[in-house]
């Protein structure tokens, strides 16, 4: 009984020690994530007093825990119940099978913050084995032996031909300039914040006014309705930014 005692204790202490504490919640239903799952979940910090929301953003595309892969960043936000929590809404991939210990440590600059992961139940994925006829109990069919030595380098030569094709296709995308026009509607003002990357890209020395406009639309983004004062200062700070030195000249 002393020894469970201790450990407890010493796992509080380790805990404690860290400053800021998160949480990794799967937000779907079903609790039990096979490798290669895409799945949704909440990453809960708290206390988490450092005003950068905009930081987390950068989650995105990139690997986390060592176990998940981040393919989407949805939404930043405080908490309704306790302002010192920050909740970030993730689309996950579980990159291979792990068994869920106490917690994880997070670094997100330069603090490392444990987290704990709830409602998430690794599993190996089993690969299906390929069944192949046998003519005489012993050997394997010409036809099958052709299949299994030459179906992967189809297709690996596939997946290198599509993966082409998809560069060169993004790579002419972004060779595009980004047009600015005058807009006063909300939707447009939510695909300018959507387009942030390209929009950032196609005027660098705009950059710090840029991102201050974003923030206030991601601000208000979320919220069920604008209000016309709302809507009003958005546009005003819009075209401050890219319509005022055009209209002095």
């Amino acid at each position: 009984m002393k020894i469970v005692l201790i450990i407890i204790t010493i796992f509080s202490c380790s805990l404690n020690a860290y400053e800021v504490q998160g949480k990794l919640e799967n937000l779907t239903e079903n609790n039990i994530v096979k490798e290669a799952d895409t799945f949704s979940a909440k990453l809960v910090l708290w206390p988490y007093e450092a005003e950068d929301e905009e930081s987390f953003y950068e989650l995105e595309g990139k690997d986390f825990l060592d176990f998940f892969f981040v393919s989407r960043v949805s939404k930043v936000q405080r908490s309704v119940n306790n302002n010192l929590a920050l909740e970030v809404y993730l689309t996950l991939v579980l990159k291979k099978f792990f068994i869920v210990e106490s917690f994880y440590i997070f670094t997100h600059k330069d603090i490392n913050i444990p987290v704990e992961i709830v409602n998430i139940k690794p599993e190996r994925r089993q690969l299906k084995t390929m069944e192949f006829f046998v003519r005489d109990e012993k050997k394997v069919s010409g036809d099958a032996r052709y299949l299994l030595y030459t179906a992967p380098l189809v297709l690996l030569l596939l997946g290198i031909i599509f993966l082409f094709i998809r560069k060169m296709k993004k790579e002419d995308v972004d060779e595009e300039p980004y047009v600015i026009k005058r807009i006063d509607k909300r939707e447009e003002f939510e695909k300018i914040y959507q387009d942030r990357d390209r929009l950032l890209a196609n005027y660098p020395e705009k950059e710090t006014r840029i991102k201050k406009l974003l923030t206030q639309i991601n601000n208000i983004q979320y919220k069920p309705n604008w209000s016309e004062e709302e809507l009003g200062h958005i546009k005003k700070q819009y075209e401050s930014v890219f319509f005022e030195n055009r209209e002095s000249k």
